[in-house]
């Protein structure tokens, strides 16, 4: 495979460009010929209806709008087109506003392809004249809605004006009358295009081409060019471009002159042109902010200039011999011998003769003003001004311009001189006008050009110019010999590949491959060019981390491009403004390091050491980045060739390298705006210095460093909301690769101090109130090495052990608490851990624990006290026992536990909730605590237990004072999953160090009650975060104890996660949906063995086939729910899925509400004949309204989707029955949920509700009906309006259960009343509706207390 086929991680999708650009010219002929006729045709037929015609006329415009970029597909049929729609034009009865259709649609046909090649196919016989002026006469040039017709018959006109015969042989007679005479042809003629120059519309253009062609007849020319030229300057004297009316007669002025001064003859406009000259020099133009105006006085100003130099062509220009590429390539094959290299013509004979006049001079002027225009087609117009007017200027004034032309690239100018010069020499080297002798003045400027960039602001400028010194590379490849350019092919192909592989913009790199491409086969002595093109073409250098990171591997291969890459990136990429490439540029160092290892050594590192201290910011950054990557890179070199890594970096570079961290806290570059970016930058050392394995075990370099990143992680919120992912990331991964590499003893054991410093500290962060702390140390613990975890995973501990929280390793003591341990004052921090069933000894006596203490201890918010007085904790399963003799004060730790009492003890009613991991339920504690802090007077140190796991779960704990601290929640799950990945699964194995028995359905609890995070705050659902990284965790957890411990699956938890995962993928957020379903077909269709007890599998794999894997879009809603509504009829899938399809059903979203709704439309479609299937759906309905009642996130848009089933007739079977027992239930839950509800969209879905089961007969529709009459007289005005106008239109659509008369009257009354008048109306009306329904009136209750 060549190398511009690999792509880098994280490449863009490429392929859909490339089809795109591979369609883009996929036409090969006009295949709408037939309907284009046909259309035409039938022209007459649609004029009277407005709607068919303005179809028709967006149909024509999309088909010719197809041919755009290839327009020349349609000359074939340009002939009958217009034939048949002149013919509509000629008719003389034709209506007006069919004239003005058929010239509508000539205009789009012109708007494809181009007015220059429709013009020859008008009619231009001399019986054409007067008929094309006619029409004239029926125009009304502010009639905006025909202005078409208007430009097509000044087009036709101009082509009438090309007959060769005299325009007064056609005006006859022109005395009609005596003393009247009537206009010419020509004065009409010239009055039509003085009229037209100065309209707003596009007419002006064609009006502009009309002067061009009637002016410069040999008739007109001597009658009545002096005329219009002076009227022309007049306007341009009068005008000002401050107006707009000023504006459009200069526009339309301007490009008369400039297509008369093109089109006209030298000896005819010569007189004038001075004259024009000076006036438009008087007008100011490139002052004006009007770019269209500039670029036409460039134009004009070229076009005179040109008219003051005789045509001809200059003898000393640069001729290349052979233009052909076959050819060129030819004589090299045949050898040296064949080639003919043409000499530079210095035949300047007729040079002396030739005077030049002095106009020249300020057109020249004028042009190179031009050149450094702030736009573009201005500079782009006089840059072939400066190449048209040095074909005609003698050499020595030519070469004078060529030095105007380099003098636009001083670093005084701008951007826009910089481009413009380039365009300038582009067009001279074309044109053979810039002599090879200037090469070496012109090569290094363009060398400059190629990496031209200055900052503005938060970006930079130069694109352009880079771009326009790609076409100067290009040009030169067309314009000289090999031979002239061969002193300076290393320089040009080494700027080539650094811009093709190493630009920031994209068209940049695509402009350097085309120009290297053309030097490779014009000129044939870039080095390795065929090699280079096959890996850098023209889709390969569209990825720019692909060129970064992959091609520029590549291309270093070739020894004469090495080193230019390297300098350039240490010169100009390391302190780009772009962060990207910096980052980019250090890791394609890191790459290059292994081509060119001693000049990476001993030149390169030891200059990034010294930018390490640069007081720009960037050049700061980028310096740290690139002296981490170059040193990895050394290292791996190192690695590779089994060689010591002293071979490649001495010790001044690693006494630079350590030193980077201290240099800059001395001089507090972590502070501030910059200190973020520098955190990262050195976080990324770190990481590359440990993985390069650096000689730093016991210094006091690692200390710093790992202060830096728990101060970085401790401090995530201060840092920006951009950067901040980023620098998280580069923190942790650092603490991971440090802990590998400094805390690991050589034994392959954790070193005890620094893992007990480290879980201590990251377990109490966890509890941070910073949100982004949590975040921090959540992943933090999540990468630890397993050496670190093993041990701490969970506590676990013997029956009557004493475990010492003193700096020992947490140690255990067995048997009774001796003098050493138990000082008199509080114990040396040791707990004793007893079973719940087993008597704690109190002084010699034994105690058992009572049921009344245990109820007060589970929250109760009695105090917990055994019988000597002591207090107690009950964790979960196990007693702990707290001794202490002395006064009370020592009873100061275990803050989080309760409170301290007046006579010692702890209340624990207080117990938070967060403290609920392992049992679900609030004030009830596992014996897998985390870690309760707490000084003791005689032990000091803190009391602790470390658990990584039950730390974690802890902070995936919903908790009123953090209840939005989603992201801390969701980044604990991942750590969870890491955790485990990393510690491994192994039955049987020891709780604290592995996955095993004991622990894995606690992991899965904690998973899986993180699926019903539904939190929103003002940025939404946040809690889908959560609920997504629960879905990634459960998938990883689940194929890992599939793929290597099968056994730890229990069937309740897998059943328990694919409904859960079946549940996400029918909500209502497509993000989330779609993830969940991956997740399911991830776990439904794993590689290898199949896991065990998936309910339904069977099932399961013919409903989604492994094929639905990569052809389903997931994210579609279309897609996605016709397929996720099969669940329903699997019984252990239908409660979670029906519980998903609740909420999208009842949303908001148009898409996702159509589409669910339609899905288990068919569903129920298909159960409607099956009692057993319809009866253990409603049972499961509701049985899901029953668990979610007043939980509004579902029990609200579950009334919705009720109520579209109950219209739908979904229940139709049930209907048929006398108070079945579905409508009793379902109208008791809608009762309970709507009961006291202030909440109106609620009380509207419950009414449409109450409104749907009126279907039920018996006693049902009369509790219904009394249920709507109550809410005819809700307090809410809203309410009761809402709650008659459905009644209404349930009496329409259910109304035959009452009497023809009856329903008459509930109807009359429903429309008359004014519900939401004051409630004593309301309810006399209320209560004749009862009467009339049959329903006893409701009856007033005294609130309490009233008398």
């Amino acid at each position: 495979m060549a190398l511009g086929e690999e792509r880098a991680a994280g490449a863009p999708e490429d392929g859909a460009e490339d089809e795109v650009l591979a369609r883009g010219s996929a036409l090969e002929a006009f295949g709408e010929s037939a309907e284009t006729r046909a259309l035409l045709g039938r022209l007459r037929e649609v004029l009277g209806d407005r709607a068919a015609r303005e179809g028709a006329l967006e149909r024509f415009r999309v088909i010719m709008d197809k041919y755009q970029e290839q327009p020349h597909l349609l000359d074939p049929h340009l002939e009958w087109m217009m034939n048949l729609l002149l013919d509509i034009v000629q008719d003389k009865t034709s209506p007006a506003d069919l004239i003005h259709l058929a010239f509508k649609f000539l205009y789009i046909i012109t708007k494809v392809r181009g007015y220059k090649t429709f013009l020859r196919l008008f009619p231009h016989e001399v019986a054409n004249v007067q008929p094309v002026l006619d029409m004239f006469t029926n125009q009304n040039p502010r009639d905006h809605e025909t202005w078409e017709t208007r430009y097509m018959l000044l087009l036709w006109l101009s082509v009438t004006c090309l007959i060769p015969f005299d325009f007064s042989r056609l005006d006859g007679n022109l005395l009609t009358q005596p003393g009247q005479t009537r206009m010419s042809i020509m004065d009409r003629i010239l009055q039509i295009a003085e009229a037209y120059l100065v309209v707003s519309d596009k007419a002006r253009d064609a009006a502009a081409v009309l002067v061009s062609k009637f002016v410069t007849r040999p008739d007109v020319k001597q009658k009545k060019m002096a005329g219009f030229l002076d009227w022309s300057l007049h306007t341009l004297a009068r005008s000002s471009f401050q107006t707009i009316e000023g504006v459009i007669a200069m526009d339309g002025t301007l490009q008369a002159l400039a297509q008369i001064f093109k089109h006209g003859k030298r000896e005819d406009c010569l007189p004038y042109a001075a004259t024009v000259l000076k006036c438009l020099e008087g007008c100011n133009l490139p002052d004006s902010n009007q770019t269209l105006l500039r670029k036409l006085g460039v134009k004009l100003v070229q076009r005179l200039g040109l008219t003051f130099l005789k045509p001809r062509v200059a003898k000393w220009r640069y001729q290349r011999g052979c233009r052909s590429l076959a050819a060129n390539l030819q004589p090299r094959l045949q050898g040296p011998e064949g080639s003919q290299m043409p000499a530079e013509t210095a035949d300047c004979d007729s040079d002396g003769d030739y005077d030049v006049p002095e106009d020249v001079e300020s057109v020249i002027e004028q042009l190179l003003v031009g050149l450094k225009d702030q736009d573009t087609i201005v500079r782009w117009s006089a840059a072939k001004g400066i190449g048209r007017m040095a074909a005609r200027l003698p050499r020595e004034l030519a070469d004078d311009v060529v030095g105007s032309v380099l003098d636009c690239f001083s670093f005084q100018e701008t951007d826009n001189a910089w481009h413009g010069g380039c365009l300038a020499l582009a067009e001279l080297g074309r044109r053979g006008l810039l002599l090879p002798s200037r090469l070496e003045d012109v090569v290094p400027v363009i060398l400059k050009a190629l990496t031209y960039e200055e900052k503005r602001g938060s970006c930079s400028v130069g694109t352009n110019v880079r771009d326009a010194a790609c076409y100067v590379c290009w040009a030169f490849a067309r314009a000289y010999e090999p031979r002239e350019l061969q002193p300076f092919v290393a320089a040009i192909s080494s700027a080539l590949v650094i811009a093709t592989v190493f630009d920031r913009n994209i068209n940049c790199r695509r402009a350097a491959s085309a120009a290297f491409q053309e030097n490779v086969g014009r000129q044939g002595t870039f080095p390795h060019g065929i090699d280079i093109l096959t890996a850098a073409d023209y889709f390969a250098v569209g990825n720019r981390a692909n060129c970064f990171l992959v091609i520029s591997m590549f291309i270093a291969g070739f020894p004469e491009y090495t080193q230019p890459m390297i300098d350039h990136l240490v010169a100009m990429k390391i302190n780009h403004w772009d962060g990207v490439i910096r980052e980019l540029s250090a890791k394609a160092l890191h790459n290059l390091a292994q081509r060119a290892p001693e000049y990476s050594a001993t030149h390169v590192l030891p200059c990034l050491l010294s930018k390490t201290q640069s007081l720009d910011l960037h050049t700061r950054h980028g310096a740290v980045l690139a002296c981490a990557e170059l040193a990895r890179g050394l290292y791996r070199l190192a690695v590779q060739e089994d060689r010591p890594v002293a071979d490649y970096l001495d010790d001044a570079a690693v006494r630079g390298l350590k030193q980077i961290h201290q240099q800059l806290y001395d001089r507090q570059l972590y502070r501030g705006l910059g200190g973020e970016l520098m955190r990262q930058a050195v976080c990324v050392l770190i990481e590359n210095l440990s993985l390069s394995k650096m000689p730093f075990r016991g210094d006091v370099v690692i200390d710093g460093w790992q202060w830096l990143i728990d101060d970085t992680l401790r401090n995530l919120h201060l840092i920006s909301s951009h950067s901040r992912q980023q620098v998280k990331e580069a923190a942790v991964s650092a603490l991971a690769a440090l802990c590998c590499e400094y805390y690991v003893l050589d034994g392959g054991q954790a070193d005890p101090v620094k893992q007990e410093e480290l879980l201590q500290q990251y377990l109490a962060d966890l509890q941070s109130p910073e949100e982004m702390a949590r975040c921090g140390f959540s992943l933090a613990l999540g990468t630890l090495p397993r050496v670190l975890l093993q041990g701490r995973l969970q506590q676990v501990r013997a029956p009557g052990h004493w475990v010492c929280g003193r700096g020992e390793g947490n140690r255990v003591l067995s048997g009774a608490p001796s003098a050493r341990s138990w000082d008199g004052r509080v114990c040396r921090g040791c707990v004793q851990v007893w079973p719940r069933d087993v008597a704690v000894p109190s002084g010699g006596r034994a105690v058992a624990p009572s049921p009344a203490w245990t109820a007060g201890v589970r929250g109760t918010g009695q105090t917990a006290e055994d019988h000597s007085g002591a207090p107690g904790l009950l964790l979960g399963n196990t007693w702990t026992a707290l001794r202490h003799r002395g006064p009370a004060r020592h009873w100061s730790w275990f803050p989080a536990l309760g409170r301290r009492t007046e006579r010692g003890q702890l209340a624990l009613g207080e117990m938070p909730a967060e403290m609920t991991w392992g049992s679900g339920r609030p004030g009830h504690l596992s014996s897998q605590y985390s870690r309760w802090p707490g000084r003791c007077s005689a032990c000091g140190p803190h009391i602790t237990a470390f658990q990584v796991l039950a730390g974690l779960g802890a902070v995936t704990t919903i908790c009123p004072k953090d209840v939005s601290f989603a992201e801390s929640r969701r980044d604990a799950l991942k750590a969870i999953s890491r955790v485990c990945q990393t510690v491994g699964v192994r039955a049987g194995g020891a709780p604290d160090e592995v996955v095993c028995e004991e622990n894995v359905s606690q992991i899965y609890r904690t998973l899986l009650g993180c699926l019903r995070d539904y939190t929103t705050d003002s940025r939404g659902d946040v809690g889908a975060w959560v609920r997504e990284a629960a879905m990634t965790s459960l998938r990883d957890l689940t194929l890992l104890l599939g793929r290597e411990q099968p056994e730890l699956l229990e069937a309740s938890i897998c059943q328990q996660v694919m409904c859960c995962v079946a549940q996400q993928a029918s909500e209502k957020i497509d993000r989330v949906r779609a993830h969940a379903a991956r997740v399911f077909m991830t776990l439904l269709h794993c590689e290898g063995a199949p896991l065990p007890h998936v309910p339904h599998r069977g099932q399961l794999e013919e409903l989604f086939p492994r094929s639905d894997v990569a052809s389903v879009n997931w994210n579609a809603p279309s897609q996605a729910f016709p397929r996720i509504t099969r669940l329903l009829g699997l019984p252990a899938y239908r409660y979670h899925v029906l519980l998903g399809l609740a909420v999208s059903v009842g949303g908001l979203t148009e898409s996702t509400v159509r589409y669910s709704t339609q899905s288990l439309f068919e569903y129920m479609k298909g159960i409607q004949n099956d009692p057993q299937a319809l009866e253990g759906f409603g049972g499961t309905l509701l049985q899901l309204f029953e668990d979610n009642l007043l939980n509004d996130r579902v029990s609200v848009p579950l009334l919705k989707m009720l109520d579209q089933m109950l219209a739908n007739g979904c229940f139709d079977l049930f209907t048929a029955e006398q108070d079945h027992p579905f409508g009793v239930k379902l109208l008791a839950l809608c009762k309970e949920e709507t009961r006291k509800s202030k909440d109106v969209q609620k009380l509207r879905s419950g009414i449409a509700v109450f409104c749907g089961m009126v279907q039920f007969p018996g006693d049902v529709r009369r509790k219904v009906l009394l249920q709507l009459c109550l809410l005819l007289c809700h307090p809410f005005p809203v309410i009761r309006k809402s709650t008659a106008s459905q009644v209404y239109e349930m009496l329409l659509t259910y109304g035959d259960f009452l009497a023809d008369g009856v329903l008459e009257e509930v109807m009359a009354v429903l429309g008359a009343t004014a519900w939401d008048a004051e409630l004593p109306v309301v309810r006399a009306q209320r209560n004749h509706l009862c009467d009339l329904l049959g329903v006893p009136r409701p009856q007033l209750v005294p609130k309490p207390g009233t008398g």
